[in-house]
């Protein structure tokens, strides 16, 4: 008798991961549960739970994957690395096109992700464990043309499967009539244990300015100037601030942020049950400062 299969997308994992997003998605962010961790990086863990017995499956099916096998450590740090590269490296280069930050903190969050189902998929093949696999490739040639082909098409998987979760939309172009109005806007994201301070301005007419993204002045200064549509994105996202409380507090000696928009400052690091919004345009900030890191 053979060991137990994979079963790809009924997997428990990819099963579990899939129920967690859209709770996630329309339940947790919504109401401010999970603060920064839940809006950031709950996702960043998920994503190789949710997508690799995916991508493994259509593998299988055009005869790539040799075996129905749970996925082997390579697949996992092979797919990992796809992932940081393709969403941490050169989707964030293209900000105009692609909502991705680069955050050397998704990396980490990724293989988390990656360990932690790996440690299932080892523990529940070791409950089951019945005669070895033998299935190993005859040639080493083969092996290397295997892992080529693997790299590709898990590439285009990745970017077919997750390119969705980017919000890659386009802002939809408001009337000449009805121009949007950008007040000045003041960010700070500061962790003081760290030394950590970034700095960034906008100004009414849309100049960018970010300062010390790292240790305080660390980085220098980077300058640009926002796009007619990222500046009505932010008009759009800052609706309502004036309902916003002025204050969200988080945990001790923990992140935090303070954005002043409109003469109104908010001060957050927590739970924000009532202002979602507040950790979304914390992202665009965020975002925006990052094409500048990019080149600009």
């Amino acid at each position: 008798m053979g060991a137990r299969q994979f079963r790809y997308i009924a997997d428990p994992v990819c099963i579990t991961a899939l129920l967690i997003y859209p709770l996630n998605r329309w339940l947790l962010k919504p109401h401010g549960i999970g603060g920064e961790f839940g809006v950031c990086y709950l996702n960043d863990i998920l994503c190789l739970p949710l997508f690799l017995p995916m991508i493994l499956y259509v593998q299988r099916r055009i005869g790539l994957r040799s075996h129905d096998g749970r996925p082997r450590m390579w697949e996992i740090l092979q797919h990992w690395a796809i992932f940081s590269v393709l969403f941490e490296v050169i989707l964030p280069r293209y900000p105009k096109y692609f909502r991705s930050v680069a955050d050397p903190l998704d990396v980490v969050a990724y293989l988390a992700g990656g360990l932690a189902a790996a440690l299932w998929w080892h523990w529940s093949a070791a409950r089951c464990r019945g005669v070895r696999q033998s299935q190993r490739p005859d040639q080493l040639r083969r092996v290397e043309m295997h892992t080529v082909k693997s790299i590709l098409v898990s590439t285009l998987l990745t970017v077919f499967l997750c390119l969705g979760g980017c919000s890659h939309s386009k802002i939809e172009s408001k009337p000449p009539a009805t121009k949007p109005t950008l007040v000045s806007v003041d960010y700070h994201s500061r962790i003081y244990l760290a030394s950590y301070d970034k700095h960034i301005t906008i100004t009414s007419d849309g100049r960018i300015r970010r300062e010390g993204s790292r240790a305080k002045g660390e980085e220098g200064i980077a300058t640009g100037h926002l796009t007619a549509a990222q500046m009505a994105k932010l008009v759009e996202m800052f609706g309502g601030w004036e309902r916003v409380n002025d204050n969200y507090p988080g945990f001790p000696d923990g992140p935090e942020y303070e954005i002043t928009y409109n003469g109104k400052t908010v001060k957050f690091g927590g739970p924000a049950p009532d202002a979602l919004q507040l950790w979304e345009i914390r992202g665009e900030l965020e975002r925006l400062a990052s094409a500048l890191e990019a080149g600009e």
